[in-house]
């Protein structure tokens, strides 16, 4: 090296390195005594200063998050159902939602039941309901018990009080609780008290239980 170089500091060859012991080295090396550390415990008081220095580490979790969803998004896109699911709610937990929607499509045409439940969900919070209905009923059809239930509250919303209470009751026959409160609730207003009594016992004694 040329007598009138600037040495590099460390964290050139090695990033890790804290700044203050690049200080601490470069004026070690520097060219002009008057520029280096006068005695022994100068230099001691830079190093406890350099390793006391507080540092921002970094911040795995971004790198971890967008190679999850790289990495999602290429098997998702070769085909793979469960990335394309899995892809589905990575977007939709960051509020993606308009990105989220196609592949939660995608893995429920592909039969996929976890994401017909997504789908149906998300179709009714955005004031789809006919298409949500498809969905949960093609869940449920599948043996879901959730989306039996979901599909008796929109047929009930509806005023198809007789298609709903089937499918809350199959739900409540699982022993889905919301199905049990569901299916009293509906036969307490068709005037049916004693079974809605019955219904609404034995929601309370599985939630006990639970």
């Amino acid at each position: 090296m040329h007598l009138s170089t600037i040495p590099e500091p460390p964290s050139t060859h090695q990033p890790a390195v804290p700044p203050g012991i690049d200080t601490l080295v470069t004026s070690l090396l520097a060219k002009e005594p008057a520029d280096r550390p006068f005695t022994a415990k100068d230099v001691a008081a830079l190093l406890r200063s350099a390793r006391l220095a507080p540092r921002t580490p970094p911040d795995p979790a971004a790198d971890v998050s967008e190679t999850e969803e790289q990495r999602h998004l290429q098997a998702a896109e070769a085909g793979d159902t469960e990335a394309m699911f899995s892809l589905a709610k990575l977007l939709g937990d960051t509020g993606r939602i308009d990105e989220s929607e196609p592949w939660l499509r995608g893995a429920a045409e592909a039969g996929h039941i976890g994401a017909m439940y997504l789908l149906g969900l998300l179709l009714t919070q955005t004031g789809r309901d006919n298409e949500a209905e498809t969905w949960h009923r093609q869940a449920a059809d599948a043996g879901n018990a959730v989306c039996m239930n979901n599909l008796g509250v929109l047929l009930h919303n509806s005023g198809r009080s007789g298609p709903a209470e089937r499918w809350y009751r199959r739900a409540a026959d699982t022993g889905y609780i919301d199905a049990m409160y569901n299916l009293g609730v509906l036969l307490q207003d068709t005037g049916r008290a004693a079974q809605a009594e019955a219904w609404h016992r034995k929601a309370a004694d599985a939630s006990d239980g639970a």
